[in-house]
């Protein structure tokens, strides 16, 4: 086991062979959650223990997205880490752009059919669809999986390094320019989409 790598974490199981490991970090901002939730009422803590259990397995479903298209295109999965910044699957892909990019695009492909699969809820239900990802979700999981995995699609989609955007840019530079360029160019434009992204986050 490197240490290194997974240090400060705690090892839950085994998902299709693959060790899946958590960081003390999000542990404790589940524990900090459900209290903070309980102190409010019991109400409160279901939607608390609803929003990070689906939290949780989007998540996890996203890396396992990762790590299936990695098999797919001759390479390996063994680990997932899942972490307070979201999760990370570790890989070992062939060194090409085709299976750096398929590999990248696996998790947002996941993330984006749960977004679709909490909408199809909601219409099935006969409820009004509102896109709109600030509207409280309550006690609604349909609700509650579209917002949380339509914000992670959106999110990860970004040209944004460690992002799978960033991931999906420089694969995609990398067929015309090569590795070292690609890498170079998909880190001058990652500095811009972050830059523009803090600008977005202090302006809303």
């Amino acid at each position: 086991m490197d240490t290194q790598r997974f240090g400060w974490s705690l090892p839950i199981g085994r998902v299709f062979g693959i060790h899946v490991r958590v960081h003390v970090l999000l542990i404790l901002f589940t524990v900090v959650e459900l209290l903070e939730g309980g102190s409010l009422g019991w109400f409160h803590m279901r939607t608390s223990l609803l929003w990070l259990g689906v939290l949780w397995g989007s998540v996890l479903l996203h890396e396992l997205g990762h790590c299936y298209a990695a098999t797919r295109i001759g390479g390996r999965a063994e680990h997932i880490l899942l972490w307070p910044l979201g999760g990370l699957a570790y890989t070992d892909i062939p060194r090409t752009s085709r299976a750096h990019f398929w590999t990248s695009f696996g998790g947002p492909v996941v993330t984006l059919g749960l977004a679709a699969v909490g909408v199809i809820a909601i219409l099935a239900r006969g409820q009004g669809f509102d896109p709109n990802p600030r509207l409280p979700a309550g006690m609604d999981w349909a609700r509650c999986i579209y917002q949380i995995n339509g914000t992670l699609v959106l999110l990860n989609l970004l040209p944004i390094f460690p992002l799978d955007g960033g991931g999906m840019a420089r694969a995609f530079l990398w067929q015309k320019w090569g590795f070292g360029p690609a890498t170079l160019m998909a880190i001058r434009v990652s500095k811009v989409f972050s830059i523009l992204l803090a600008i977005y986050g202090f302006w809303a």
